[in-house]
């Protein structure tokens, strides 16, 4: 009998550590391409504040391609931990500039009931691990979908906005 109770509590550890196994959650690599089809000339980001805590704060992003051929649409930009579209700047198109803006973080409830705790917003992981001045672009090519990196991007000064007088 302490065969048997021993047996059981084998196979209990044994199937709690398969399921264990099995919760984690499988994370895709995004894979970047080595030779993208093009090249940056230029690349700087700037902060920017506001003159009071509710007008907010962020960072504006320009990159500015040597040439960008006609195949090729870039979509989104990933800096920093944030992700924003790309905005054409100037044209034929070689411009790009995103705006990130800080976001306060949410209240999390911590509570015993999970119903009150399931309003919580779960965080999204940042795909890619980057250095303080390197950035992702994704763009669409010939309808698929790629990322490239983007390296030693400068900053700018800090743009503080003044606060408004209200008349």
């Amino acid at each position: 009998s302490k065969k048997r109770l021993y047996l059981a509590l084998s196979l209990l550890c044994i199937a709690l550590l398969l399921s264990c196994g099995g919760a984690k959650k499988k994370t895709e690599a995004v894979k970047i391409t080595q030779n993208p089809p093009f090249s940056v000339s230029k690349a700087f980001f700037q902060k920017w504040g506001g003159g009071v805590q509710s007008s907010g704060s962020g960072i504006n992003l320009q990159i500015t391609f040597n040439a960008l051929p006609k195949t090729i649409t870039i979509k989104k930009i990933y800096f920093k931990g944030m992700v924003a579209e790309a905005i054409v700047l100037s044209l034929p198109q070689t411009t790009y500039t995103a705006h990130y803006r800080n976001q306060r973080r949410p209240d999390i409830i911590m509570d015993n009931d999970p119903i009150k705790e399931a309003v919580n917003t779960p965080t999204t992981r940042f795909p890619f691990m980057l250095e303080e001045n390197e950035a992702v672009v994704s763009y669409v090519k010939e309808g698929d979908l790629y990322y490239a990196k983007v390296l030693n991007i400068a900053e700018k000064p800090m743009i503080a906005y003044p606060e408004q007088k209200k008349d």
